[in-house]
């Protein structure tokens, strides 16, 4: 019984650690993605996504809506970065932010989901929310 107990303890203990590792992970690739976006990379940031990210759209389509984001909502400046979800499933670990930016036409909200690979965060999944990207 006592064995048990300490693998069940050990086991808690253990993904303790790693949620606060992948969110660490996640809150840095958030911020990295608004460099990347402020920057206009908006390659880079379809090459570096998870295949699931890749495979929603052609790599043509992706930039164009990241560059229409960055054209409709103008400048950003930073915003909060939080803590949305974690799920680790036997597909893969999960980290859910969200952040709210203010730029020069309006707020921008977002969200992301995360596949954790290793200790390296990935783009699954990238909302992005304002009345002005509904518009042309």
């Amino acid at each position: 019984m006592w064995i048990r107990s300490s693998v069940f303890v050990s086991a808690i203990l253990l993904s303790g650690c790693s949620f606060s590792a992948d969110y660490s992970d996640a809150k840095n690739a958030t911020e990295g993605f608004h460099r990347l976006m402020d920057r206009g990379e908006y390659a880079a940031i379809y090459d570096n996504a998870a295949k699931g990210f890749q495979a929603s759209g052609t790599r043509e389509n992706l930039v164009g809506f990241f560059k229409r984001v960055n054209r409709k909502l103008g400048k950003c400046g930073d915003g909060p970065v939080t803590f949305g979800g974690y799920q680790a499933t036997t597909s893969g670990t999960f980290v859910t932010m969200t952040s709210s930016r203010m730029c020069a036409n309006g707020t921008l909200s977002e969200e992301f989901v995360w596949l954790m690979v290793g200790s390296k965060a990935t783009l699954l999944r990238y909302n992005a929310n304002n009345p002005l990207l509904l518009t042309d």
